[in-house]
């Protein structure tokens, strides 16, 4: 897709210009040659699935209007049932033709019969016609974000989370519009939706979404970039990673990785070409997605339907969205590959190409050296999605359903039953996210410790489970004796509680306290179910000086 795209000059009508206007006030955009970081937006993890497809039509057409081109650009989405939708968002990718041309953006998505006016935006700088650098909210959550890069590459993404429907079609309309005297090539990439929803009929999922746009060129040279999902990756039985590209061509190499090993002790962010080994030829296939080819202007034949098959089957000229849920080596999928024993060691390198001839550079069909890469390359999402992970937290689980938390205070030999005052509504709601937002209690009676119990329902068969990992994070403190918590663990078989952890920080701060068991599993669990308990470190006094127990999140991770 390196053809130079351009058209003549054509003045926009008073009328088109006036009802463009009308639908809401227009936003500018920002511009930076080598372009934004695919960086994460949410991550999280939800009872439910991620849709992510490119609709009913892909590849590079007219979304001009004016001068009697033959756009708007649109295409439809069955979005699948669910209870309520969580995030949603809409990324627009419009062709400048340069980088200095401009003109505008206009986005209607109409869900269930409801016409919603996504806004215009502003393509370039149509102020002073002089550069595309202009001021504009870039990793906005609520207003449109515009990323513009390269030679006139923009990419638009709208927050939809209030306006798609569930279990119907949403159809998305694109206009395009350009500003004299600079001619906007105007024509759309593609538009994808990705929508994060709950289903309560569905299994748990743990998601990342990052977006940017990133310009992969040979010019400045840029040949790499990495994206990453920070965090903590759980268990899982399936993994996907879906990646979507502006302006890849079909007969010029490019590279995808996910979590190939460097040789330095620091960081993806070191990534070279030396450091990533660039072995095709055996062990880095298992971190290779779809060979030397992922940019090859062809899309999944069922993303459209929010699926995941690994088939990039249909032509789509200048638009690239793949799934993969396994990698180049066949003795591998994306779940073996996934880092769960690590905080922030999952990511994606994306590369324009390979120095095969060793000059120095990856040649592109733009150089006179021969073809070793893309020319231009604009990654714009990830996403990476793990289904039926085996947490639980009390954002995932219904309290008083399968999953239970008690307050108040015990004495020095607690039983499994010991607090037995069951959260309140309010109080469910401080624990599921760890976010500062605490469940707070403390003692009135002397010689007791501040509590909460945590009972969970496991649903995993005892027999097939190799570990059990607790975290809890809060905060224990008391008026005068020592502050801290101690975190335990029921074992049905002794009758008793063990210690998984203990804090006595002072003064007392919010901490994490973290176990696990690893043997004699069955011992923790009866009848489905696991005890945890939390108390404050030091017990009420006879001065009348409190313990106090402060839970702003808990969770267990199981390891089949």
């Amino acid at each position: 897709m390196k053809t130079n795209m351009k058209v003549k000059g054509i003045v926009i009508g008073a009328l088109i210009m006036a009802s463009m206007f009308a639908f809401s006030a227009p936003a500018s955009a920002s511009y930076t040659y080598d372009g934004y970081e695919v960086k994460n937006m949410i991550n999280g993890t939800i009872q439910g699935d991620i849709f992510a497809g490119y609709g009913d039509r892909h590849g590079l057409a007219d979304g001009r209007i004016d001068g009697n081109r033959n756009g708007p650009y649109r295409t439809n989405y069955s979005v699948p049932n669910g209870n309520s939708v969580k995030w949603a968002r809409l990324f627009v990718g419009v062709w400048g033709g340069r980088a200095v041309n401009c003109g505008w953006l206009n986005t209607t998505l109409n869900a269930s019969g409801t016409l919603h006016y996504l806004g215009n935006v502003t393509i370039g700088n149509c102020s002073t016609l002089a550069t595309a650098d202009d001021d504009n909210p870039t990793y906005n959550q609520t207003v449109p974000s515009i990323y513009g890069t390269g030679n006139g590459n923009w990419m638009v993404a709208y927050n939809v989370t209030n306006n798609v429907s569930l279990n119907a079609w949403n159809n998305v309309t694109a206009t395009t519009y350009t500003c004299p005297p600079t001619d906007l090539d105007g024509r759309i990439y593609g538009i994808t939706l990705v929508v994060v929803y709950e289903n309560t009929s569905l299994a748990k999922v743990q998601y990342w979404i990052n977006e940017g746009n990133v310009n992969l060129n040979y010019v400045t040279p840029l040949n790499n970039t990495v994206t990453r999902f920070n965090g903590t990756a759980y268990n899982s039985t399936v993994a996907n990673l879906t990646v979507v590209y502006y302006t890849g061509t079909a007969n010029e190499s490019d590279y995808l990785f996910l979590n190939a090993p460097n040789d330095t002790s620091t960081s993806p962010g070191n990534v070279s070409q030396s450091n990533i080994g660039w072995d095709n030829g055996s062990s880095y296939w298992r971190y290779q997605m779809d060979n030397r080819n992922v940019a090859d202007e062809r899309v999944d034949s069922c993303s459209g339907s929010g699926c995941c098959c690994d088939d990039n089957s249909l032509n789509s000229y200048g638009f690239d969205f793949n799934c993969f849920s396994k990698t180049n080596d066949s003795n591998y999928i994306v779940k073996d590959i996934i880092n769960t024993s690590a905080a922030n060691s999952n990511y994606a390198i994306f590369w324009r190409g390979r120095d095969d001839n060793g000059n120095g550079s990856i040649d592109s069909s733009w150089t006179a050296s021969g073809v070793e890469g893309e020319a231009y390359l604009h990654p714009i999402l990830a996403v990476l999605r793990l289904k039926n992970i085996t947490l639980y937290d009390f954002s995932l689980m219904t309290p008083g359903t399968d999953g239970w938390a008690f307050k108040y205070q015990v004495g020095n030999s607690p039983g499994p039953g010991e607090p037995n005052i069951e959260f309140n509504t309010t109080e469910y709601n401080k624990i599921k996210v760890d976010d500062n937002d605490r469940a707070i209690n403390r003692t009135d009676t002397e010689g007791y410790y501040a509590a909460h119990r945590f009972n969970i329902s496991i649903k995993e068969a005892t027999a097939n489970i190799n570990k059990i990992h607790v975290t809890w994070n809060g905060i224990g403190d008391h008026d005068s004796a020592t502050d801290g918590a101690k975190m335990y663990i029921y074992n049905f078989t002794s009758s008793a509680y063990e210690l998984l952890d203990t804090d006595t920080t002072t003064p007392a701060v919010e901490v994490t306290l973290t176990g696990e068991k690893t043997s004699s599993i069955s011992s923790y669990i009866n009848s489905g179910n696991m005890t945890i308990l939390v108390n404050q470190t030091s017990a009420h006094t006879d001065l009348g000086e409190k313990s106090h127990i402060e839970t702003d999140y808990v969770r267990l991770v199981v390891t089949p």
